[in-house]
């Protein structure tokens, strides 16, 4: 049967009227007015109850032309709230029962976890995240070194309106450099730790300079104001924090996980401590793993490109010769490094490195012999190094200036 037109513009609009009801509207939504964004979230050990939640939420009435680390109008560019409960979710409300507007996670800039509840367990904080549609997923934790995420939530901070910016901007500045900082979000987190054969590693932060006034604008008229600073790493064992590693063993891990990605280190000349500085420009480590004999034994290849940036050596550097001793040295370096790190997590047998994941890949059957017990076997486990460092460029001046 065939429509005329009056009857097909009927049907058409008819079939118009009734899609438009499933798009009518969302049920959740809210005015920007209604809403209060949560820029950080710290993680503790509560006083009353087992968890404490501290958020820090955006003041934008007070951010606008607002003094370094203070708040425009007189007021502070944020607010904390703090919530304790029985468990993660009941926390949260108990905190938004302080809040006059309904917290909005999508700007979160941070994610602190407190070192007494990090040596407790941090999975049941993962668990709940992990349910919630609200907030990214690829925002970065870090562990609150010596002090309560509290404090660090808290803290005022010189240069940016919002601390939570400041600390993942610090993140991002130092992550990959010897400057010792991993850049890892919760979604890494989650993977490793329902990852079998891998350990988690995490990032410190710690208050200096009296973090006791950085919650006072105050403080923030002197010149060295109270700060926030990456500090260390903690290894995890399951998840729970077990032990913090500094200098070499810090660098050496950020080498065995691949995340070198720039910065510089210091080797030795003429028996002259750290006079020449190398700069890193690329840096790749490949694990190899394979049982010998019925040790389990890993390769591990490091190779580095580098840039000489700093000497007072009275070196010819545009001699080849004298780029490739120099290149030895930077091997055996990054070889020491990577030596202490080895050495620290063995000593409480947390593999933060992967090795068993690598031996998973490279051999199924013989991991499933050996997961039970890799805790132990991880500590007697063999790993062979080889490290090759290229030196490419010295600057504008190939020889050093000498002094009289």
């Amino acid at each position: 049967m065939r429509l005329n037109g009056k009857k097909l513009r009927l049907i058409q609009l008819g079939l118009i009227m009734c899609l438009t009801f499933p798009i009518s509207g969302c049920w959740n939504y809210f005015e920007l007015n209604e809403l209060s964004f949560v820029t950080a979230v710290g993680y503790d050990q509560g006083r009353h109850y087992p968890y404490r939640l501290t958020f820090q939420v955006m003041n934008p009435n007070n951010i606008v032309q607002q003094p370094i680390g203070g708040g425009g109008k007189g007021g502070s560019p944020i607010t904390v709230y703090t919530g304790e409960g029985n468990n993660i979710i009941e926390a949260i409300q108990n905190a938004s029962n302080k809040i006059s507007r309904h917290m909005n996670f999508s700007h979160t800039q941070i994610i602190v976890i407190g070192e007494a509840l990090a040596r407790k367990g941090i999975a049941s904080i993962f668990d709940a995240k992990e349910r919630s549609m609200e907030g990214r997923i690829n925002v970065p934790v870090l562990i609150a070194r010596g002090t309560t995420a509290e404090n660090v939530i808290s803290a005022l901070t010189p240069l940016d309106q919002i601390p939570a910016y400041n600390l993942a901007q610090k993140v991002l500045i130092t992550e990959g450099t010897p400057s010792k900082a991993l850049n890892l979000t919760e979604n890494d987190v989650v993977s490793i730790l329902s990852t079998p054969g891998i350990d988690l590693v995490l990032s410190g932060v710690e208050l200096s300079n009296n973090g006791k006034k950085a919650t006072e604008q105050q403080s923030f008229q002197s010149t060295s104001p109270p700060l926030l600073a990456i500090s260390k790493m903690g290894l995890f064992k399951k998840d729970k924090l077990v032990s913090w590693i500094n200098n070499s063993a810090a660098i050496g891990t950020i080498f065995l996980l691949d995340k070198m990605k720039h910065g510089t280190f210091s080797i030795n000349c003429k028996n002259k401590p750290s006079k020449v500085a190398i700069q890193i420009n690329y840096s790749k480590t490949k694990v190899e793993a394979s049982m010998v004999h019925g040790t389990p034994t890993f390769h591990i290849t490091v190779r580095t490109n580098g840039d000489i940036k700093e000497t007072d050596c009275p070196l010819n550097f545009e001699d080849p010769k004298v780029l490739s001793m120099l290149g030895k040295q930077s091997a055996k370096k990054i070889g020491e490094v990577i030596q202490s790190a080895i050495h620290a997590a063995k000593q409480v047998k947390t593999d933060v490195f992967g090795f068993g994941q690598a031996i998973h890949r490279a051999s199924p059957q013989s991991w499933n012999k050996l997961k039970n017990h890799w805790d132990d076997l991880f500590t007697k486990a063999k790993v062979n190094l080889d490290i090759f460092v290229t030196i490419t460029d010295s600057g504008l001046r190939k020889k050093p200036y000498e002094f009289k």
